[in-house]
């Protein structure tokens, strides 16, 4: 339905086991910030212990404290750490607790600061959280309501923006022709403050299958670039990438030529194109994810096809190392510290259409000098899938289960023993939309698995969508798909709610938020609740282009798409959807209700509108693309 008369903060009128790896280094050192449980609330929410969980061996590992390390992931300065790694103004993750815990969903308390680069999808520290102060809550490209400047593109892209300097960098396919698959796409570098294009990248071609443009599922621009300042290194995700000089010349034609370039093995055409990795940077390597053989200096693979995350020499191109265990290609990795401190990444196996990686579960994988690559531990699990990120702090990582007992599985993240099972549905405490008197409401303590859809028909099951999720503030948050009644042979829901888990406890809660907002030049603004909405994938020129439009031309939420992974600025969570909206929600609020709402922004009219890439942040401005339009969004005056 359509709504005027409330506006949430707007700007505008109106089972499982466990295998640790030998000689890995068990933690005894306690987290710098605890989670507090809210007064009054003991385990609820249908938590249990695990069960079928059992410590094994695994081979790899590391056997050494590496506490303040150089291979750090934070620093105190802006700029790029001794180890190659990334370093933020804002000296590190922050304590922010009036949730519960930590607002990074990691201990290190210090005060909020300013970031200067935002040089990878994961933000400066990888962990797509970073502890600043500024960002923006509201914004409308449909209203021209705090955009600083708007900068059309040539096609669609998925990827985030890198930001260093004066410099944006994304990518997009080239210009369309015609036809809607492609295995080339570009790069650009934006001037931050004009939104002028400075240069491109010649086309950069991948290989093995081809690529749907504005595929709901990824496709080959998925992949944000990487900038150290210096260089920056472009990605196409069906297997092509390089290098370039940031203060390069470019040609009559405006494009930079590479320092270098080099293939990787693309997408088997055994699969659909789904490449949801996203590279980030340790040391002096870039990782990536994709199966051996095609890169330069590729070691044989153990298991052929298999996907694995490896190192890239950034200079040269060439693979330095290669993760002991498999990754499947739906799965996005997310590095962190562990509490010895050593730099880790959590990573996942299993998913749809029969991807070959085993075991299904997660992986501990070192990225500390000396052991690159090595496990640390597996978790194994005969429910989930891997479709997700792999959101950790220095305490926990997670697993989510499936219906028909769907569930957070919470792991020790030092060695990935098994610690609670929380139920997404079993008591929860919702604040929904009520349609006939145009409030909100709340409905405590409810059963989902009881409880009829009061937007569509049928009992509830709750399923996160798809890489929607984010460890902020002593809790797991997500997006929840709804109204599915195919997929997992039942019905989904909440309907389009933004829901969260107290890891400690496992409380849960769940707010349903405005499907869409419509806006334009001097007209109040209308909040769709409740409502399936379509979309186009139009670029500039009005060309529609999306390959699959039975799927791409929904919102993401009933037929879910892989939304882009959430990030956590100061206090403020950013979700973003296919229509390209974006939630901005108080990773702090006590109680999840439309309060915690704290903005909506949109980078244009609805239903005319198509991003599945999540924005950046640098010196107070977040940057943010759609099939259209990269925009720079100021804060409200």
């Amino acid at each position: 339905m359509l709504n005027t008369s409330h506006n949430p903060r707007s700007a505008w009128p109106v089972t499982s086991c466990c295998r640790l790896a030998a000689g890995a280094f068990l933690a005894t050192m306690s987290c710098s910030t605890e989670p507090t449980p809210r007064p009054g609330h003991s385990d609820v929410g249908g938590g249990s212990s695990p069960t079928g969980g059992s410590a094994g061996s695994a081979s790899g590992g590391a056997g050494s404290s590496f506490a303040g390390s150089s291979a750090s992931l934070t620093a105190g300065s802006s700029g790029v750490s001794s180890a190659g790694g990334f370093a933020s103004s804002a000296g590190g993750a922050g304590s922010n607790t009036a949730g519960g815990g930590s607002s990074s969903g990691a201990g290190g308390a210090t005060s909020a600061g300013t970031l200067h680069i935002w040089p990878q999808a994961g933000g400066p520290e990888g962990t797509f959280r970073a502890n600043v102060s500024g960002a923006p809550t509201a914004w409308s490209l449909a209203a021209q309501q705090n955009i600083l400047w708007q900068t059309n593109l040539d096609n669609e892209g998925q990827g985030g923006i890198a930001v260093a300097a004066n410099l944006l960098f994304l990518t997009t396919f080239l210009p369309f022709t015609g036809s809607k698959h492609s295995l080339s796409i570009e790069g650009y570098a934006i001037d931050r403050t004009t939104g002028a294009i400075k240069w491109r990248t010649k086309p950069l071609t991948g290989n093995g299958e081809s690529s749907g443009m504005a595929y709901q599922y990824s496709d080959a621009t998925s992949w944000t670039p990487i900038t150290d300042g210096k260089y920056v290194w472009f990605f196409n995700s069906a297997g092509h990438m390089g290098c370039w000089d940031t203060a390069g010349s470019p040609d009559a034609s405006g494009i930079l030529a590479p320092v270098w370039e080099a293939d990787f093995t693309g997408q088997d055409p055994a699969f659909p194109f789904n490449r949801q990795h996203e590279p980030f940077m340790i040391g002096s390597d870039l990782v990536i994810l994709s199966p051996l053989g095609m890169g330069k200096g590729d070691p044989t693979p153990k298991h052929t096809g298999w996907n694995y995350l490896h190192g890239i020499d950034k200079l040269t191109g060439k693979t330095t190392w290669v993760a002991d265990d498999a990754s499947t290609f739906y799965n996005t990795a997310v590095m962190g510290i562990l509490p010895n401190g050593m730099p880790a990444v959590v990573h996942g196996r299993g998913g749809e259409h029969g991807v070959p990686e085993t075991p299904a579960g997660l992986s501990m994988t070192s990225l500390a000098p000396g052991s690159l690559g090595k496990s640390l531990w597996q978790y194994d699990s005969t429910a989930g899938t891997a479709l997700y990120t792999m959101s950790w702090d220095e305490r926990y990582a997670y697993w989510f289960t499936v219906p028909p007992n769907e569930s957070l599985n919470v792991l020790d993240a030092a060695t990935g023993t098994p610690l609670h099972v929380w139920s997404l549905s079993k008591v929860a405490d919702i604040r929904r939309w009520d349609t006939a008197t145009s409030k909100y409401v709340s409905m405590p303590a409810v059963n989902l698995n009881n409880t009829t859809d009061w937007e569509y028909a049928g009992t509830m099951h709750v399923v996160p969508d798809w890489h929607s999720n984010i460890v902020a503030n002593g809790y797991m948050w997500f997006l929840a798909v709804a109204n599915n009644n195919d997929r997992w042979g039942t019905h989904t829901g909440p309907p389009h709610c933004v829901g969260r888990v107290n890891v400690e406890t496992g409380k849960v809660e769940y707010l349903e938020l405005p499907v869409g907002a419509q806006r334009s030049l001097n007209a109040a603004e209308q909040l769709v609740y409740g409502k399936d909405l379509t979309t186009t994938a139009m670029d500039a020129k009005g060309n529609d282009i999306a390959e699959d439009v039975p799927r791409s031309h929904t919102d993401g939420w009933s037929i879910p798409a892989f939304f882009a992974s959430p990030i956590l600025l100061g206090n403020k969570l950013y979700f973003g959807t296919t229509l390209g909206i974006t939630y901005v929600i108080d990773a702090t609020a006590n109680i999840l209700d439309e309060h915690a709402i704290l903005g909506i922004g949109d980078l244009g009219p609805l239903g005319q509108t198509w991003s599945l890439a999540g924005p950046s942040f640098a010196d107070g401005v977040l940057y943010h693309h759609s099939s259209k339009a990269v925009v720079a969004i100021g804060s409200q005056p």
